[in-house]
């Protein structure tokens, strides 16, 4: 076929050839014509999709930052107290949490806790949760929780330096959020973050605006590539 078509193009004269290139640019010309078309087309709905993308990301990440919130304040009126050794048992847990209550000089009424229990872990035993049914009395916990430094805590069968600590109780998203705030300032990106009133809050800078972490995404900024 090849040889033929040769063979006819080599008999051809000069306005035959230049009829016949000239019917092929044409019909290369319309082919590149809808070609484009299709391609505009499709740029215009990618564009679209793109944008659809976006807002979509953006919607479900406004509902993730709104559950992590309702679950964080969920858990107001909770405290995280850890330190507790194992060998307090569940039946005087309450006991020996309100007698360090009192030890730091935050009293708190027994009818005011509304639960208490250790949490499970695979290892470490010594973390319990205490729910109280006022967040005045958190308040009253947390300004004076400094007092537990030095504390002696053996009429309460707890071995002398032991260390108790008092934190607020963090949902399973803030805790992540918080562990990537430590790395973020382990790798010199963040100067400081903390929790407060069920909140974490960062600086990047020493003098710079404090700003409130409610979402994973809330720390990419703080990333190099972000």
């Amino acid at each position: 076929m090849m040889a033929l078509q040769e063979s006819a193009l080599l008999k051809m004269n000069k306005k035959q050839l230049v009829s016949l290139v000239l019917d092929y640019q044409t019909k290369c010309d319309g082919f590149f014509a809808k070609f484009n078309d299709k391609l505009a087309v499709l740029e215009s709905d990618l564009s679209i999709a793109k944008n659809v993308n976006c807002k979509l990301y953006e919607r479900i990440t406004d509902l993730e930052r709104r559950m992590n919130e309702i679950d964080q304040y969920s858990r107001r009126e909770c405290l995280d107290i850890s330190g507790i050794p194992s060998n307090v048992t569940n039946n005087n847990l309450e006991t020996t949490v309100l007698g360090i209550l009192e030890k730091i000089g935050s009293s708190v009424a027994p009818e005011n806790f509304e639960a208490i229990h250790r949490l499970k872990s695979f290892n470490n035993s010594n973390r319990v949760i205490l729910k109280l049914s006022r967040r005045k009395d958190v308040f009253k916990v947390f300004t004076c929780k400094k007092n537990l430094k030095g504390i002696d805590l053996s009429d309460l069968n707890i071995e002398a330096g032991t260390k108790i600590y008092i934190n607020e109780s963090l949902s399973g998203a803030y805790k992540h959020m918080w562990n990537e705030c430590k790395s973020l300032k382990q790798r010199g990106l963040l100067h400081s973050f903390w929790v407060y009133n069920g909140k974490i809050n960062v600086r990047e800078k020493e003098n710079s605006d404090i700003i409130n972490i409610s979402h994973i995404n809330d720390l990419k900024k703080f990333l190099p590539d972000g």
